[in-house]
């Protein structure tokens, strides 16, 4: 399973936040990528828990290598069920 570590400076600012996300495979090699998550203005420590505004709560997560098909319109395509679930962290 692969594995998922997102780690982002949480503070103030009216300009988005970039942060770190690293893709560790099975066999252990790592990728980096610069990557944001939560609105600008919404990147502050406690808004995690702000639904549609803020940020993933930085951590590990596991996301399968098979996508499945969401076919709710204006998001339809291929996803992938990252656990545990964001919201299952509160």
């Amino acid at each position: 399973m692969h594995q998922l570590i997102f780690t982002m400076d949480l503070h103030q600012s009216s300009e988005l936040i970039y942060g770190n996300l690293q893709l560790i495979y099975p066999d252990d090699r790592a990728i980096d990528y610069v990557a944001t998550s939560g609105c600008a203005d919404w990147q502050r420590p406690g808004d995690e828990w702000v639904r549609g505004k803020g940020p993933i709560p930085a951590g590990e997560y596991q996301i399968p290598t098979e996508p499945y098909y969401l076919e709710t319109r204006g998001v339809e395509g291929d996803f992938f069920h990252i656990t545990p679930d964001p919201g299952s962290f509160g």
